[in-house]
């Protein structure tokens, strides 16, 4: 436990949050009209409006020091500023909020809580600290739904994420099919693609080499289809499906049966040129008919020559027929397989994108639906151990406006766990009591009661309700008591041993509760006198503020007016016997300073 919090009672104390950048400021493009007046305002006269904080004085340093406290004490914790009206306390409140953290900082006008204070205070709360804090609200305002309706919302946030997911999957599946069948999509779909044009242009002349090749049916379709055929291959792979034209259409095998008949003719024709001594020699022994024969073929032994150079002639115009047939076919649809790909590669990057960004709302909705199954298990634990059914009867079903006000007391409930667990507090300003109904202070109050805020209240002196102010309000400051303190102790400095046992002593002037305790406590330990001051003005102050509490007015008013010091018996002698004995002038001064707290 801190020294402060040893200090003030109240629960752990709570961290601040850490301030945000200002937002940058968003000049306006709409002119602002000209407003006209019918002169200058006096210099001698004031507007009833409260002053800005630049513009605000605090008179005198406790009003610096309570706005210390403001900022820095545990929780929960109440504060007040009590002044008649006119009193300077909307003022002073602007004054202290500009000198808190504003990330942490809600401000109402009690005529906004008067209706329904319960939701009027959740809303503001929620949507004050949505903008710094969204993911801390939004989970505090789950597990508020989530406790009204036993579990029942969070399972229906459930399904409704589930049905998303999927749609989602299908979604992604879709764009994936999508991508994967990107080329035929542009080369069949996409009427006045790049690719597209160029089959429609060349549709005419492919359709005679079609005719040659032996296929029919619609020359321009049957030309994308080649064209996906091919574009389907990469790099060398491509040249090869490409070689097909060579051999596989009509026509093209039979010339290259051709050229080989050819070229094997060729070859024959010329052995026997080569070897005409051997054969024509065989022949004319043979009988009388080959030497006949013999004789006629060697006087015409050149046409074998002839004939050899006439079948390579042959044979090589078959092979460049069939290897220009089939450049005239392949060439224009590796173009357009080119085409296509450079059409592909132009869409590629959106339809990548395109399935990179459906793959990540997959993701995040499948991460915000698992958080959302942990959610729901843990409504539903939190049902059943609170002991409600899983399906109850009609008759017990809350009416809307008290199911409202149970959701925002639940909201209030789960923020303020969320900031007891993540060691952070809230500072709620709230002003113009005076202009609400009674017991409205008392309802926000005891809303505000719970650990993680800090209350900041405006309040009129009001006699009757003193009672509820001692329950509620830890710290009532009066601003229309102007006075000067002497040096004062840090907020968060120790008590000493010695104010320990003094306290303790006069613990039973201010009443006999725990509470009576604690308010003295906090009084002393923020009007407590620095150690260099007088040595007794410490125990006559403690002195002053125990009768403050226990409604010791008269004793108060005599001491300010210079009459002896109360006499209370072993009491009194005691806080004598450890303190020292008390001078008048220092018990005067005390009573000065405890005027400043309101009892």
């Amino acid at each position: 436990m801190t020294d402060l919090e040893s200090d003030f009672p109240s629960e752990p104390s709570i961290s601040r949050f850490r301030a945000p950048k200002p937002p940058p400021a968003h000049p306006s493009n709409l002119a602002a009209p000209a407003l006209s007046h019918s002169g200058a305002a006096p210099a001698a006269f004031a507007s009833d409006s409260p002053l800005a904080p630049e513009a605000y004085a605090p008179q005198g340093s406790l009003l610096t020091r309570f706005a210390e406290l403001a900022g820095a004490a545990p929780t929960p914790f109440a504060l007040a500023l009590v002044a008649p009206a006119g009193g300077g306390k909307t003022s002073a409140l602007g004054w202290i909020a500009a000198r808190l953290d504003k990330a942490a900082l809600v401000r109402f006008e009690a005529a906004d809580l008067a209706a329904e204070p319960e939701r009027a205070l959740a809303a503001g709360l929620y949507r004050a600290l949505a903008p710094t804090q969204g993911a801390l609200v939004e989970a505090a305002a789950r597990e508020a739904e989530d406790s009204a309706a036993g579990g029942a919302l969070a399972q229906d946030r459930l399904d409704d994420l589930r049905k998303k997911l999927i749609a989602e999957r299908q979604a992604l599946a879709n764009q994936q099919a999508r991508r994967a069948a990107l080329p035929e999509t542009v080369l069949y779909d996409l009427p006045g693609a790049p690719v597209d044009q160029f089959a429609r242009r060349m549709r005419g002349g492919f359709e005679a080499r079609m005719r040659r090749f032996g296929l029919g049916g619609d020359p321009l379709l049957t030309f994308k289809d080649l064209t996906r055929d091919l574009a389907a291959h990469d790099g060398p792979g491509r040249l090869l499906a490409s070689l097909r034209a060579v051999h596989g259409y009509r026509g093209q095998t039979n010339l290259l049966v051709y050229a080989v008949l050819f070229y094997l003719l060729a070859k024959g024709l010329d052995w026997l040129s080569l070897n005409k001594a051997d054969w024509l020699g065989w022949l004319s022994r043979a009988h009388e008919t080959g030497a006949q024969t013999a004789d006629f073929l060697r006087d015409r032994i050149g046409l074998l020559e002839s004939g050899a150079t006439l079948a390579v002639a042959l044979a090589l115009a078959c092979l460049g027929l069939n290897l220009w047939r089939a450049y005239s076919f392949a060439a224009p649809l590796l173009r357009a397989a080119r085409q296509l790909d450079e059409d592909v590669a132009t869409r590629a990057h959106e339809a990548d994108h395109a399935v990179v960004e459906q793959r990540r709302v997959v993701e995040r909705l499948a991460a915000r639906t698992s958080a959302a199954a942990q959610q729901a298990r843990d409504a539903e634990l939190r049902a059943e151990s609170a002991g409600a059914p899983k399906t109850q009867p009609g008759f017990l079903e809350p009416e809307s406006a008290r199911q409202r006000r149970d959701q925002a007391l639940g909201f209030l409930a789960a923020l303020s766990a969320a900031l007891k667990a993540k060691n952070a507090c809230v500072t709620v300003m709230v002003d113009g009591f005076e202009k609400a109904q009674d017991g409205l202070f008392e309802c926000v109050a005891a809303l505000l009661a719970r650990p993680g805020f800090v209350g900041v209240f405006a309040l009129e002196p009001a006699p009757c309700g003193a009672q509820a102010r001692a329950r509620l309000l830890q710290l009532p400051l009066r601003l229309d008591v102007a006075a000067e303190p002497p040096a004062l102790a840090p907020l968060d400095a120790p008590l000493s041993p010695l104010e320990e046992r003094l306290l303790d002593a006069l613990a039973p002037l201010a009443g006999h509760t725990p509470r009576a305790k604690k308010r003295l406590r906090n009084f002393y330990a923020f009007l407590r006198p620095a150690p260099d001051a007088e040595a007794d003005l410490g125990p006559a102050l403690a002195l002053c503020l125990a009768l403050k509490i226990g409604g010791e007015h008269q004793a108060l008013e005599a001491i300010l007016q210079g009459g002896p010091a109360p006499q209370r018996g072993e009491i009194f002698a005691t806080a004598q016997r450890i303190a020292a004995p008390i001078s008048p002038e220092a018990l005067q001064r005390a009573a000065a300073l405890a005027e400043a707290l309101a009892g």
